[in-house]
């Protein structure tokens, strides 16, 4: 692994745990006030669907309920969606800004980087391979889940590394962004341009 993790700090854990307050804070049926809430079933590959809660803008004042929940200032910083559960990582642009769950990881990005070039990196089975050799054992591992720790330990070549695959890689992805990733050309050729980047 010749290249480097993303800075300390990219990744990042705001998303919103409800504690036991989840039906005083998320509604299906958007009232005056509210406001979308994203959670993992919202992402997919190079793509997030509409919301389909919603965080209530005036929660009931009630004795015995807790949540944990970031300013919304936080959320606005956050670049890329990473969905928390899954064998893989999965991203998707933070686009438009909403509050989202904690079953959701943010990525904040980097001057080294772009946020586009980021998905293309993310998305790829290049990527999923290097997951998944990277963290062979373990019980997170088994039961399927992505943490912060593995995202940091994981080598993504920055712009001047990834040399002249770098914007090819941006133009692939905003391509695949537009089909939601649906589209094997583009996929192979990301494939072919990822490992370009990581020197393969």
């Amino acid at each position: 692994m010749k290249h480097a993790p993303m800075p300390a700090g990219s990744f990042c854990d705001i998303g919103i745990n409800p504690g036991n307050s989840a039906h005083l804070l998320f509604t299906d049926k958007r009232g005056p006030g509210d406001l979308p809430v994203r959670d993992a079933g919202d992402v997919i590959a190079f793509g997030v669907r509409m919301p389909r809660y919603f965080l209530r803008g005036k929660v009931p004042k009630i004795t015995g309920f807790y949540a944990k929940l970031s300013s919304p200032a936080v959320f606005k910083q956050v670049k890329i969606l990473i969905r928390r559960e899954a064998t893989r990582v999965i991203a998707a642009k933070h686009s438009p800004p909403a509050f989202f769950r904690d079953d959701l990881i943010g990525c904040l990005g980097g001057e080294a980087y772009d946020e586009d070039y980021l998905l293309g990196i993310f998305n790829s089975e290049y990527f999923a391979r290097l997951y998944r050799d990277s963290f062979k054992e373990g019980r997170l591992r088994a039961e399927g889940r992505i943490t912060i720790e593995q995202l940091n330990a994981l080598p993504v070549p920055a712009r001047r590394a990834a040399g002249a695959a770098f914007e090819p890689i941006v133009q692939t992805s905003r391509e695949l962004q537009k089909v939601a990733g649906k589209n094997p050309k583009l996929l192979a050729q990301l494939e072919t341009l990822v490992r370009k980047a990581y020197g393969g």
